[in-house]
């Protein structure tokens, strides 16, 4: 991306890795959110890049646009739009625990065996795909490097489940859910696009070409008016949210990791760039002004 004149920050919650002081277990998709637009509007500020940003994510990190985007916009930035990236939308996640509650560690970090399987073949069969010569790229890392620099357990609250770690228990609270996730407040939400994956080894495959381009639709259902629909523009509106999915949509071969390797970033990155312009586009023509 900085070859083609955007500045990158990358960011990831805290977990259990060494990179990390603390895991804190008790860590919530609001909170995430509005901690990772703190970061972004402080290093803005610093390096005098404007108030204008497009917020990325990949996998569980769909979770927190929206907390995201207004904790942004309360510290002076505009987000111009989102980009999943094989990301999970703000839909209420059910993990296949008995009772639907999920084991924790005794730090009360998510337990991944809740899964049915063990912390190692999960790290061993994720490294797999990350390493995929015809998915992700060839391997641009040893599984000692991947354990070191990329695994670790997450806190429960980030997963857009029911159940949170309070500090001190498992508890279920659908506030977590619902409040944090913004779910049903899509006018708050910005434009939103998808980057999807092709494997049989990735869901977001199947997905991601609808999921996000919905949320813009519903942003979209709930900010233009009566005026803006006129019946001489109605056509035009009706014909662009059928067209939306293909337009907000693009595809990387590979699964979960298709960013991953010369091919896949500079794949990933075409399509970043595609996609900042397909969503101001797209809205301009249906609304008549920015998002």
């Amino acid at each position: 991306m900085g070859a083609k004149g955007f500045p990158v920050l990358a960011l990831s919650y805290p977990c259990s890795n060494e990179v990390f002081p603390e895991a804190h277990p008790e860590l919530t998709i609001g909170e995430w959110g509005q901690a990772a637009a703190a970061v972004t509007a402080r290093v803005v500020a610093e390096q005098r890049l404007g108030n204008h940003v497009v917020l990325c994510a990949w996998s569980m990190g769909g979770r927190a646009v929206h907390p995201f985007t207004t904790a942004a916009r309360g510290l002076g930035l505009e987000v111009d739009c989102f980009i999943a990236m094989a990301a999970a939308a703000p839909m209420l996640a059910r993990g296949p625990f008995p009772d639907g509650v999920a084991s924790l560690t005794a730090e009360g970090l998510w337990d991944c065996g809740a899964y049915g399987v063990s912390g190692e073949t999960l790290y061993r069969n994720f490294y797999r795909q990350a390493i995929d010569p015809e998915e992700g790229g060839g391997p641009i890392m040893t599984e000692q490097e991947y354990r070191r620099y990329y695994c670790g357990l997450h806190a429960l609250g980030l997963r857009g489940e029911l159940q949170i770690f309070d500090g001190t228990s498992s508890v279920t609270s659908v506030d977590n859910y619902e409040t944090a996730s913004g779910h049903g407040r899509w006018e708050e939400f910005p434009v939103c696009a998808a980057i999807a994956p092709t494997s049989r080894h990735d869901p977001n495959s199947l997905t991601n070409h609808v999921r996000w381009p919905l949320v813009t639709l519903e942003k979209l259902a709930r900010t233009i008016s009566a005026a803006e629909s006129a019946a001489d523009r109605w056509p035009e509106i009706l014909r662009l949210a059928h067209q939306t999915p293909e337009i907000l949509t693009r595809t990387v071969p590979g699964n979960h990791f298709f960013f991953l390797g010369r091919r896949g970033a500079h794949a990933t990155a075409e399509a970043i760039t595609e996609l900042i312009t397909a969503t101001g586009d797209l809205w301009r023509r249906a609304t008549g002004r920015s998002a």
